[in-house]
């Protein structure tokens, strides 16, 4: 369980990488986007599994910042990526999951968007509207709804389509990357070494041999 100022630490480091990474209308865009939803992003989960990933209150901003320090890893290795689409999309990708629940007492509900159309085809809806009052080339404005509506990789896990961009495709490598992290951090934390994992999430179902 992440406590307000340790979600608020990993909300500083966020805000860091942005004053270095994003310019112009990037950063103004993912700026009031961020100062809209600021107190969702410090206490939606990350998921509502407790075997998925970050199914924890702070864990949507503790992913997302993960996220983002695999995307600026990943942009020094291959230059050849847009950065600051990478940047931004790994900031955003999850934007959809803030609609998805609702805080009731203490506890995360459903909300019906949730399953009707999914975070990344809500991350698309609420971020199409901020992009609409930036000057931002329309390419580059259908390069960032492509990379937060696909960055799940295939359909059937939520994306609106398979992504057909090159940083779409790294930022799923680099999300998969943090969402994987954890449990197998997890799971390898209750295994003596020499010994198996039970299944863990997110690696197709398998066991994992501890050394």
């Amino acid at each position: 369980m992440q406590t307000l100022v340790n979600v608020e630490v990993k909300m500083e480091r966020i805000k860091e990488i942005i004053e270095i990474e994003l310019t112009g209308e990037f950063k103004s865009c993912t700026l009031e986007i961020i100062e809209d939803y600021y107190e969702d992003m410090l206490t939606c989960i990350g998921s509502d599994a407790p075997t998925d990933h970050h199914g924890y209150v702070g864990g949507w901003i503790t992913h997302t910042l993960g996220v983002l320090e695999n995307a600026v890893m990943i942009c020094n290795m291959y230059p050849f990526l847009h950065r600051q689409l990478m940047v931004m999309g790994a900031i955003l990708h999850d934007l959809g999951k803030l609609k998805d629940y609702t805080l009731v007492g203490n506890t995360f509900e459903h909300n019906s968007s949730r399953y009707l159309l999914g975070h990344c085809a809500e991350g698309v809806s609420i971020l199409s509207k901020y992009l609409e009052k930036y000057n931002i080339e329309k390419h580059l404005k259908d390069g960032i709804l492509h990379i937060v509506g696909c960055h799940m990789g295939s359909q059937p896990s939520a994306s609106i389509m398979q992504p057909v961009m090159p940083e779409a495709i790294f930022l799923n490598f680099a999300d998969h990357m943090d969402a994987l992290a954890e449990p197998v951090r997890e799971a390898k934390e209750k295994t003596q070494i020499g010994d198996w994992t039970d299944y863990v999430v997110g690696t197709a179902e398998r066991k994992l041999y501890i050394v």
